[in-house]
């Protein structure tokens, strides 16, 4: 009898505490929250194309001869924050006066000092720095550290003609492979053949297949 009024009591007790809004609350604890970041690294670099130590003039340079040498520079520097990989193309081209559109001028009258041994010249015509720039090697060599004008080759179909070059720099970063998208150069040769390889500084056969 003594039970089965102890639970009519229990019973009343949590139905007064149900009608009147009271909760029946267990242990518990809420941890603080903790929020994680990725922040993307960035690939930037700067072309510099000079005339010896100054900027090359914008006007280009006027009443050149046949045998001149100049010192024109072409570079890259990695201004990002990842490792990256660097290619640059020249374009030279000659443009005849205005009414002599038919003589026959020939870039080969222009010698271009490039670093063969730093730069490998794809079948692509872009010219793949062969190192990766990093943090504490953000400077390419220099592509292109001269100019020189042929005096024999130069006969006077080059008279009032105007030499240009237009150069393009292009850079991806170094990790995953991703030069074989970007730049689609998959089976692409360089010297023996090659292409570079993303994470180290060398060059792998084109037909090894890559594992980031």
């Amino acid at each position: 009898m003594k039970n089965k009024l102890r639970l009519i009591l229990l019973t009343s007790i949590f139905a007064a505490a149900a009608l009147s809004g009271a909760a029946l609350e267990w242990l518990s604890y809420t941890a603080d929250p903790v929020i994680n970041t990725f922040r993307a690294g960035t690939v930037k670099i700067t072309l510099y194309d000079k005339l010896g130590e100054a900027e090359f003039p914008s006007d280009g340079i006027l009443n050149v001869n046949p045998g001149d040498f100049y010192d024109k520079e072409v570079y890259v520097v990695s201004n990002g924050s990842k490792e990256t990989y660097v290619r640059v193309k020249l374009t030279p081209t000659w443009t005849p006066l205005p009414g002599y559109e038919g003589r026959a001028l020939s870039t080969d009258v222009v010698n271009l000092n490039i670093d063969t041994a730093n730069w490998v010249l794809g079948e692509d015509g872009w010219y793949y720095y062969k190192q990766i720039l990093t943090a504490q090697n953000t400077n390419t060599t220099k592509l292109l550290d001269g100019i020189s004008f042929s005096g024999p080759l130069m006969d006077n179909n080059y008279q009032g003609a105007t030499f240009s070059i237009n150069v393009q720099a292009q850079a991806v970063q170094a990790s995953h492979y991703a030069f074989l998208t970007e730049w689609s150069i998959n089976g692409v040769n360089g010297v023996n053949g090659k292409i570079p390889a993303a994470g180290v500084q060398e060059w792998i056969p084109v037909n090894e297949e890559p594992t980031p």
